[in-house]
């Protein structure tokens, strides 16, 4: 073997040494929470399908409106989690495999359903209608980038919709056929967004460790304000930084008062 072939596979050697070492120089953590609404919270509130013009939507009995759903102890639900910062340093590569799936609501039972969805721009939003009555869904985008559509869905239909740019707010879906149905789709250009059970619980997984700006908003009403969190408190647009340190990063529960 001659000088030069050595140099080469002494070249490759190195590299592949340290190939390793970069994959693994990022470390990653998960953030959990729970969000609790202090004080009284407020009577469950129900649609009014009689104002409906079909049958179907007029024989469901209560069906529940979803814009403050709290449990028992205050659990608040549809409290939405995101990174503010309009590029994260890294993501996860367990995250690639759903980069390109479709994320889907559902008109059914004269609802939307789920009431919140988190979805990413290379993602594609599909709505459908489960329902044996026709809906319309209106998406009202802020951004100009991301152009209005209001579809008018059959029984059993389906509508994709892609967005070209991350909204800084979720995103409204309504049905003016039924006024009362409302739902909202959280639009980012990074996984690492997520929206509180009816627990008031959250997961953000595989997180790039160090300081990180979030932004915390009930979908329904305001930005969460002046609540504790991580250590810091959060700005009255909902913006607070948390160290993400490697393994987990539970907040605890984190008391909202201002809605």
């Amino acid at each position: 073997m001659n000088i030069r072939s050595n140099i080469r596979w002494g070249l490759a050697a190195l590299l592949l040494g340290t190939l390793p070492t970069l994959a693994s120089a990022q470390e990653w953590g998960t953030l959990t929470g729970q969000f609790i609404l202090k004080g009284k919270a407020p009577e469950p509130k129900f649609a009014n399908p009689s104002t409906a013009n079909d049958a179907f939507c007029q024989q469901l009995d209560k069906i529940p409106l979803d814009q403050m759903v709290v449990g028992p102890n205050g659990e608040l639900a549809n409290v939405v989690v995101y990174v503010s910062d309009r590029k994260v340093k890294a993501v996860h590569p367990s995250y690639e495999e759903s980069a390109n799936a479709s994320v889907e609501i559902d008109n059914k039972d004269c609802r939307f359903q789920p009431h919140v969805v988190v979805m990413r721009t290379s993602q594609t939003l599909v709505i459908k209608n489960s329902d044996p009555t026709p809906h319309n869904s209106r998406i009202t985008p802020l951004l100009p980038q991301n152009p209005a559509r209001n579809p008018i869905l059959p029984a059993n239909q389906s509508f994709e919709y892609k967005f070209r740019a991350q909204e800084t707010q979720p995103v409204k879906v309504t049905c003016s056929i039924h006024p009362w149905m409302t739902g909202h789709i959280v639009v980012r250009n990074n996984p690492y967004a997520a929206v509180s059970d009816e627990e008031g619980k959250f997961t953000i997984e595989n997180l790039p460790v160090g300081e990180i700006e979030f932004r915390l908003k009930h979908a329904d009403s305001k930005y969460i304000a002046g609540a504790s969190v991580g250590g810091g408190k959060t700005s009255r647009r909902g913006q607070v930084k948390i160290t993400i340190k490697p393994g987990m990063n539970d907040l605890g529960q984190i008391e909202v008062s201002n809605l």
